[in-house]
């Protein structure tokens, strides 16, 4: 419920950035497949809540797979919602019929059963023996607040599909500031870098 910064931005642009980040979040036997419509309109949200969302769901999607080989796949689209489908979807029922820039995330893993459907969103349920069980309600707050909706499809031992909806922009997508070039001296500065790995020290020191 905080205060949002919002812009309009590509959502494809954004999760090419984030695909390094996401490859070392997640179990290295699971496969990051990511496959972007060229074609999607921009959105107008929070950036760095959007991530948020992206984060949560890839990495869940990871631990419902387990210790197990799997494959995580990203797919951005575009899709036209009518009434009937939106009152099928968490949220819908609270949104206008229109063009939807949609986020799936679709994991290999576990699946879930209807029982477990039914308490996914709920703060502090979790199927994990270490979870807090707040990732995917803090993913619902965020679509919430940004008007959007989300769906699941799964079936038990057979993965789960996260379908995100957000509304598209007809704005035109805002450019980034170019950075001041201008010269910093570091001299007599000092970096604290921390890790629990002595070799990545060594190299960060040398570096």
């Amino acid at each position: 419920r905080g205060r949002f910064l919002v812009e309009t931005f590509d959502l494809n642009a954004l999760v090419s950035e984030m695909v390094g980040l996401l490859k070392t979040s997640i179990s290295k036997r699971v496969v990051l497949n990511v496959h972007l419509d060229p074609s999607i309109p921009p959105i107008r949200a929070d950036p760095s809540q959007i991530r948020q969302v992206v984060m949560n769901l890839v990495i869940n999607a990871s631990e419902a797979i387990g210790d197990r080989s799997g494959t995580v796949t990203v797919r951005t689209g575009v899709t036209q919602c009518e009434r009937s489908y939106l009152e099928q979807v968490a949220l819908g029922t609270e949104l206008p019929e229109g063009p939807y820039v949609v986020l799936e995330v679709a994991d290999t893993g576990c699946g879930m059963d209807p029982a477990t459907v039914a308490r996914i969103f709920e703060p502090f349920y979790t199927t994990k023996f270490t979870g807090r069980g707040l990732g995917l309600s803090a993913v619902m707050g965020i679509l919430r607040s940004h008007k959007g909706g989300i769906k699941v499809y799964t079936e038990l031992g057979k993965g789960t599909l996260f379908k995100v909806l957000l509304p598209a922009s007809t704005e035109p997508i805002e450019a980034e500031p170019q950075p001041a070039l201008d010269r910093v001296d570091y001299e007599g500065r000092r970096v604290l870098f921390v890790d629990d790995e002595e070799p990545v020290r060594t190299l960060a020191g040398r570096m």
